[in-house]
C-alpha cells in the first residue's frame, strides 16, 4: 500500500466516526471574494448566481421577480399586482458557498464578518413602494420555519413619486408572513446618482452586529442591532417587498467578501 493509499483508507473508511469530522485535516481553501460586472450578453444571470425565494406566506402568488442582463447592466424587476409581489428574493454568488470537510458544516465566508457592494443606475416603480439592493448574512430557504431566512439589507426605496430612502433592514422570515419580522434599523434621504457606490458592512461581537452604510467610500449610517440575527449567511443581491405592476432597477459592479 502507497503512503497516499494508507492515507485515504485512514481518513475516509477507518479513523472517522459516522458523520464525523475528518480525523486527519484536509486543505480547505474556499472562495471568500466574488464580484460580477454583469457585462455580457442579454440573458440569464448565469450559472454564477444562486436564487433563493421566500414567499409572503400569504398564498396569493408565486410570481417573484426576476433578475437578467439587459445591457450590461443587472436589470431586477417584477410584474404583478399590488399585492402579488410582497416577496423576498436574494442571489447568491455560487463560488462562496462552501462546506468545510473537516467539520462538514458551512465554511468560508459563511457567517464570519461581511460586506457586499453595487453600484446604483436607476430604479422605478408605477406601485407604493420597490426595495432593491444587496444583503448580507443572507439565507432565504423556502419552507421551513420564519427562521430559515433571515438577512440583513441595505435597501434603496422608490416609489410612484421617485427615491423614497435607503434603508438597512433587519429581517425574519418572508414580508408579511405569519411569524417573520421586519425592522428598520436606520435611514438616509440622501438621493442616489447614476454611479454610486453602495456598500453594507456587517461585524459580530457576541449578540451585538454593527452595520454600516457607505457611498463611494464615504460612512453615512452605523447602527447595531442586540439581539443580532444569527451569524449565518452569505452576501447577496436583493428584492424586498416589490409592489406595483411594472417594477425594475438597474445596478452594476457586484462586489463581496469579507472584513
Amino acid at each position: 500500500m502507497t503512503p497516499t493509499e494508507e492515507t485515504y483508507y485512514r481518513r475516509y473508511l477507518n479513523d472517522i466516526p459516522f458523520g464525523g469530522a475528518q480525523v486527519l485535516p484536509i486543505a480547505f481553501n474556499p472562495v471568500v471574494s466574488f464580484s460580477d460586472t454583469f457585462t455580457r450578453a442579454n440573458g440569464d444571470l448565469g450559472i454564477n448566481w444562486l436564487s433563493q425565494m421566500r414567499n409572503n406566506g400569504s398564498g396569493t402568488s408565486d410570481q417573484f421577480p426576476t433578475a437578467v442582463i439587459l445591457n450590461n447592466k443587472l436589470r431586477l424587476s417584477a410584474v404583478g399586482n399590488s399585492n402579488n409581489n410582497i416577496s423576498d428574493c436574494i442571489w447568491i454568488p455560487q463560488q462562496l458557498i462552501a462546506t468545510d470537510p473537516n467539520t462538514n458544516l458551512p465554511g468560508g465566508i459563511w457567517g464570519k464578518n461581511q460586506y457586499a457592494q453595487i453600484t446604483f443606475q436607476a430604479m422605478s416603480t408605477n406601485g407604493s413602494g420597490v426595495r432593491q439592493g444587496v444583503g448580507i448574512f443572507a439565507k432565504n430557504n423556502t419552507g421551513g420555519g420564519v427562521g430559515e431566512a433571515q438577512i440583513y439589507l441595505l435597501a434603496v426605496r422608490y416609489t410612484s413619486s421617485g427615491f423614497g430612502s435607503i434603508d438597512i433592514w433587519k429581517v425574519i422570515g418572508g414580508q408579511n408572513e405569519s411569524g417573520g419580522t421586519t425592522t428598520i434599523l436606520g435611514t438616509s434621504g440622501a438621493v442616489p446618482n447614476a454611479g454610486d457606490i453602495l456598500r453594507v458592512e456587517g461585524t459580530y461581537s457576541g449578540t451585538t452586529i454593527t452595520l454600516v452604510y457607505k457611498k463611494n467610500g464615504t460612512q453615512i449610517l452605523s447602527v447595531t442591532d442586540n439581539p443580532a440575527n444569527s451569524q449565518i449567511g452569505w452576501p447577496c443581491i436583493m428584492v424586498f417587498t416589490s409592489l406595483g405592476s411594472t417594477v425594475s432597477g438597474d445596478w452594476t459592479n457586484f462586489s463581496c467578501g469579507m472584513i
